[in-house]
């Protein structure tokens, strides 16, 4: 998910109240590890709920994805969010690819193959045919 970081900022709860959204106070203090961040979903709903009390996680559903928090709880400590994603937005994780050292020297030729291609291409352009000094 790209995130634009000029507009990514987290909505002040002056802002929340202001749209309505629900705040509810709560007298606990939590640790770090109580700190979680859970994404919820099941085969019929379309949309995903997502929990979470890390701000660089609300900073992005909230600036760069414009989605509003659907309920907010403030503790004493620190604050949960709650929003809800089109479950189209949320991919499972998947298996890190294994390469074998044959693929990887396939790979490597095929790209080698396309790279004078690339720089052929680049080659007509004056910017960086020249010595940047001489620019």
């Amino acid at each position: 998910m790209p995130v634009n970081v000029e507009k990514a900022r987290l909505m002040a709860l002056a802002e929340v109240r202001r749209r309505g959204i629900p705040v509810e106070k709560v007298a606990t203090t939590l640790t770090r590890e109580e700190q979680e961040t859970s994404i919820t979903f099941n085969r019929a709903a379309k949309v995903a709920e997502i929990a979470t009390f890390d701000p660089r996680w609300m900073k992005a559903l909230e600036g760069g994805l414009a989605i509003p928090p659907r309920q907010v709880y403030v503790y004493t400590n620190c604050q949960c969010r709650f929003y809800e994603v089109p479950k189209v937005r949320v991919r499972p994780p998947f298996p890190k690819r294994k390469v074998t050292p044959e693929t990887r020297e396939k790979l490597s030729k095929i790209l080698s193959a396309n790279r004078p291609a690339a720089a052929k291409s680049r080659g007509n352009c004056p910017v960086h045919n020249k010595n940047p000094r001489d620019i």
